[in-house]
């Protein structure tokens, strides 16, 4: 942009991050990351792929792999300016940590839409009997 700087945008521990969703045990075994959108396509912000693989604690069965998209600050002072952006993440963040987990809540409390599944059949031999329950007023 007009020779403007651009900053190296960088996805830097995501281990503590993944921590705070996942729990303190959780630890980040290794991660790469690329281009979620081409550029020029998210001009508020960066928006990068994450293929990351944890382990959530050393009894588990083994590493983990988790496909993960990061939101980052656009690579220059005039986008961060014109976009606002560190207003519009703190907004962002407080819609997803604090504003959707009360909707799930109240939801999953008052609208029970979806079926459980307890099982599913691909053949009707005897054995293989699956079951789902279903929703009556």
């Amino acid at each position: 942009m007009n020779g403007e700087k651009r900053y190296e945008i960088v996805l830097r521990d995501l281990e503590s991050l993944l921590q705070k969703r996942l729990g303190p045990e959780t630890r980040l075994l290794n991660y790469d990351t690329s281009p979620f959108t081409k550029e020029g396509d998210n001009y508020g912000s960066t928006m990068l792929k994450a293929q990351a693989t944890i382990e959530k604690s050393a009894d588990d069965k083994g590493p983990t792999e988790l496909n993960l998209v990061a939101k980052m600050m656009p690579p220059t002072d005039i986008q961060r300016k014109i976009f606002q952006s560190l207003f519009t993440f703190k907004k962002e963040i407080f819609v997803y940590d604090e504003l959707l987990p009360k909707y799930e809540e109240v939801l999953a409390e008052r609208l029970d839409i979806v079926p459980a599944v307890f099982g599913s059949r691909l053949s009707l031999k005897p054995n293989t009997a699956g079951t789902m329950s279903t929703t009556t007023p």
